[in-house]
């Protein structure tokens, strides 16, 4: 049988410093991402969005987990 999957997305959102570009906070991802990875769900992708200026406001991570098997 094939296995089925879901997905779900996740808005990081990166700071815009005056002068300095973007920034994020490495340790604030990583504990969003821990905390979905114990449900199961494993990062697959991710890319920029919501450009502003040249700047990327927002990243979009696309997780995914198999859907149990009914039975």
């Amino acid at each position: 049988m094939n296995p089925k999957w879901e997905y779900t997305a996740l808005k990081l959102t990166m700071d815009l410093g005056f002068f300095s570009g973007t920034d994020f906070d490495p340790a604030e991802i990583a504990g969003q991402l821990n905390v979905l990875g114990a449900e199961g769900w494993e990062l697959v992708s991710t890319f920029p969005a919501g450009l502003l200026f040249g700047e990327t406001r927002y990243v979009c991570a696309l997780l995914k987990r198999r859907v149990p098997e009914a039975g």
